[in-house]
């Protein structure tokens, strides 16, 4: 595992995830968590509520399978798998996680914290001085260079722009053609 993180460039500090579905085996959780840790990075143990938090508590938490099928975070988790793809109809699994758990951004794509500074960008547009609440070609142009500035993937862009239009729409506000 750890030569396979370091030849993917990983970034230290981030969590990976044990499978151990009902598996109890606090030895070996404990010996690759410290050789995990010791090469900078952190452990999450994944497995049914009924038996993963019968191991010992790992670098980066425990992700507790229990479908409520509802979202939420079980009190004792880093993340939760609230439901599966059987109980979804659907090829993937709904889980959530943490804000303080660390995962590694593969997409390149918006943090938090990114989303965060639009949002409030957003906002100050949205309330501004302009007549009607209108957004102006000048705004619009800001948001999405600022996109471009923080990962400069048509995902993002398309992001920005659909969060901007369901801004527009909740508030009234007029945008310019695409």
């Amino acid at each position: 595992m750890i030569s396979w993180m370091r030849s993917h460039g990983v970034p230290k500090g981030v969590c990976v995830a044990l499978d151990y579905e009902k598996r109890v085996d606090g030895a070996y959780l404990r010996a690759f968590d410290a050789a995990i840790v010791q090469a900078g990075w952190k452990v999450m143990v994944y497995g049914s509520e009924s038996t993963v938090l019968n191991n010992p508590k790992p670098s980066g938490g425990y992700w507790v399978a229990h479908w409520t099928g509802n979202p939420f975070l079980h009190s004792a988790s880093a993340a939760t798998q609230w439901a599966g793809d059987v109980t979804l109809g659907k090829p993937w699994d709904a889980n959530l996680v943490a804000d303080s758990t660390p995962l590694w951004d593969t997409t390149g794509g918006l943090s938090i914290a990114d989303v965060d500074a639009i949002l409030k960008r957003l906002e100050v547009l949205r309330v501004g001085d302009r007549p009607g609440g209108q957004f102006d070609t000048h705004d619009f142009a800001s948001l999405e260079g600022l996109g471009m500035k923080l990962n400069d993937t048509q995902d993002d862009i398309t992001w920005l722009k659909a969060a901007v239009k369901a801004i527009a729409a909740r508030t009234g506000a007029t945008l310019p053609p695409d």
